[in-house]
């Protein structure tokens, strides 16, 4: 068993859509028990993952991600550093969860070990006086983020990231011809959750018909055709991405790690990751949303002034000719999805700009 922590005085609890000063209290709570309790924290965490002793553990970083949970970095003498995770929250708990579930399962399929190498092994999991508390080794590097910034950087680090997440798709996927089944996985759950984002709006008749026209077109454009499938990352953008520390432009860039794995998934179609790679890395870039990103691309196409642009910047298009919007629709889907039932999907400064872009082009193109 955990030593007991009844110094921290949180449970797990569902998260509304919007947590505001309760949930921030509770994160403040939770990062001071790890600040002032370092040692029975460390030893915690040694139980989670079967450690004889925590002695000599030392805290060497802690931050918290934007979906509510706490990384703690922690070094061990003489072994490889550790990086602990912690949610109060019901909705970041399930995804501490999925993680370790994504990762376990991969982890049998990986078996060039530099390619393992790029994924946290899961050490264990636990639940600490109501804190979820999910151990995973550490990967080297640092966050991509300000890398994708730089113009110069910005188009080695995508070719390299590309390369990365390359490896993973070839050693994992297969050729389908798509199918009711497939379509049910990849469109109708993800389309469902973006009618449920217009049915909180009121009666929005324009959405509603782009809704409808996003999931016959999909499923027209997909069905009988053959893709490749098979794990993907499902969350891959520059700061789940992390290169080798000292990366210049003296030489090519480097993905050392790649993290956060907790909307990853078997048997999805490959392309997606590249494109939410691509959609994001412009996000970065440009300063702007995921919508009005998602629909300038859409509107551009492959061959246009625009994706030529593009190609220049380093942002390069992962598929050519037709199979670019329904591609680029599939990863937008795909993460729209993922948030239309937290915080996100019920604010609607989020929706207005992530959501209503995409299905005003839908709107424009396919009526």
């Amino acid at each position: 068993m955990p030593p007991d922590l009844a110094t921290w005085p949180l449970t797990v609890r569902s998260s509304p859509p919007f947590h505001g000063l309760l949930g921030l209290a509770a994160r403040r709570r939770l990062l001071r028990a790890v600040d002032r309790r370092r040692q029975p924290f460390v030893e915690t965490v040694a139980a989670a993952i079967g450690a004889p002793s925590a002695a000599g553990w030392t805290i060497v970083s802690r931050r918290w991600t934007d979906t509510g949970v706490l990384v703690v970095r922690i070094r061990r003498p003489g072994a490889p550093l550790l990086v602990a995770k912690l949610a109060t929250e019901a909705e970041a708990a399930a995804a501490l969860d999925r993680q370790a579930e994504r990762l376990q399962s991969l982890a049998t399929r990986l078996r060039d070990a530099d390619l393992r190498e790029l994924v946290p092994a899961p050490l264990g999991l636990t639940t600490a006086e109501g804190v979820r508390l999910s151990v995973e080794s550490a990967v080297p590097g640092a966050s991509a983020v300000a890398l994708v910034r730089q113009p110069a950087e910005r188009v080695r680090f995508v070719a390299a990231a590309f390369e990365a997440i390359g490896r993973l798709h070839a050693v994992t996927s297969r050729t389908v011809v798509v199918g009711d089944r497939d379509l049910e996985r990849w469109v109708e759950p993800h389309v469902d959750a973006v009618e449920r984002i217009v049915r909180r709006r009121g009666d929005d008749a324009a959405d509603r018909i782009a809704t409808r026209l996003l999931r016959d077109r999909l499923q027209a454009e997909l069905h009988g055709r053959r893709l490749a499938v098979g794990w993907i990352h499902g969350d891959y953008w520059p700061g789940n991405i992390l290169v080798a520390d000292g990366a210049t432009s003296d030489g090519p860039a480097r993905v050392s790690g790649i993290v956060d794995w907790d909307l990853a998934a078997d048997h999805e179609p490959a392309v997606q990751d590249l494109w939410h790679l691509l959609i994001f890395t412009r996000c970065l870039a440009e300063r702007r949303e995921l919508g009005r990103v998602t629909a300038d691309l859409l509107m551009a196409g492959p061959g246009t002034a625009e994706s030529r642009r593009l190609d220049a910047a380093g942002l390069a298009w992962p598929a050519r000719g037709d199979d670019a919007p329904t591609a680029i629709l599939l990863a937008w889907l795909r993460h729209v999805g993922a948030f239309a039932d937290g915080r996100q999907g019920h604010s609607p400064v989020w929706v207005g700009r992530n959501v209503r872009p995409v299905l005003a082009w839908v709107r424009r193109a396919w009526a």
